[in-house]
């Protein structure tokens, strides 16, 4: 089973350079020297900012229309959802679960105008993978161009 919510729907998927690791090559500093530094937690805010982005370049045109009830239909985006290596798990890593794993689009509890949108995003450490996986933010967002109204009509 995949972890996608009731109205997953098209997305984007992205693969970025952790802020940290663009500063520390912009400023010459080594991505270790940063790490001890600053630390190495994820930014678990990066891919709600995307999709907030991803929004206003072109907002959904069933997300612009009134719903049948006449309320206008909005996005809450939340958090991110960091995706944790299990092990023991049919897929084994993180690496299998970002593939399975998709954007929720559910509408809020209480609120079936409001659809509640969490993005699966995995960030690789600064230190202590090998070169080509090290900071890294890999996030599934929403596309601009996908319609969700019609599926909670």
């Amino acid at each position: 089973g995949t972890e996608s919510g009731p109205l997953a729907g098209p997305t984007i998927c992205l693969k970025l350079k952790r802020r940290e690791a663009v500063a520390a090559a912009l400023g010459g500093t080594a991505l270790d020297d940063l790490a001890a530094r600053e630390g190495d937690a994820p930014d678990l805010e990066a891919a709600r900012r995307v999709n907030q982005l991803a929004c206003g370049w072109q907002p959904p045109p069933s997300l612009c229309a009134a719903r049948s009830t006449g309320e206008p239909l909005r996005l809450e985006l939340t958090g991110d959802r960091e995706l944790l290596d299990a092990p023991d798990g049919p897929l084994g890593n993180k690496g299998g679960l970002y593939i399975e794993s998709r954007v929720r689009v559910a509408p809020a509890e209480g609120n079936p105008s409001v659809l509640r949108v969490t993005s699966p995003t995995i960030t690789t450490p600064l230190v202590g993978v090998p070169e080509q996986f090290r900071a890294g933010h890999y996030m599934k967002v929403l596309s601009p161009w996908a319609g969700y109204a019609e599926a909670i009509e």
